[in-house]
């Protein structure tokens, strides 16, 4: 529902410039008068590794599925009278994974960790949304 949001604004964005040239008497000049903020309110968003605490202990070639979760906090801007809005959804398979150390444990896409050999790695989690910077979370990760 969020990026359906997102891409109309972006497409009415696109066709008020085209139509009006950009000049501030005119609608499209209004909308590109005001930022995203101004329109949607301002976002707090998180990933979490939604269940682990601490680090993750695990035998050689042992594998545990990661599952990864995505919190929305929006604020909507004043003049807007929507106030709070709160969301969230696993986003596990969405996300990129990288290993500091792949010998010791790595991650596959799909969020599934395989502990390799016995040693420490800090696995980390990137997760992308449209206009908006990267989330990411951390996890250590020690292969007995």
């Amino acid at each position: 529902m969020f990026r359906i949001r997102i891409l109309v604004v972006l497409a009415l964005v696109a066709c008020s410039v085209a139509l009006s040239g950009c000049s501030r008497g005119s609608i499209g000049g209004i909308l590109i008068g005001y930022t995203l903020d101004e329109l949607y309110g301002t976002e707090t968003s998180t990933i979490s590794v939604d269940n682990v605490v601490g680090t993750l202990y695990l035998q050689e070639e042992e594998r545990f599925q990661l599952r990864i979760l995505h919190r929305q906090l929006r604020d909507h801007a004043q003049w807007r009278g929507y106030g709070r809005y709160y969301y969230e959804e696993y986003v596990t398979e969405e996300c990129d994974y990288s290993s500091s150390d792949p010998g010791v444990a790595y991650v596959l896409g799909d969020g599934l960790v395989v502990a390799a050999n016995p040693g420490r790695t800090v696995i980390s989690v990137k997760f992308d949304l449209l206009l908006q910077k990267a989330d990411q979370a951390h996890l250590t990760v020690v292969v007995e």
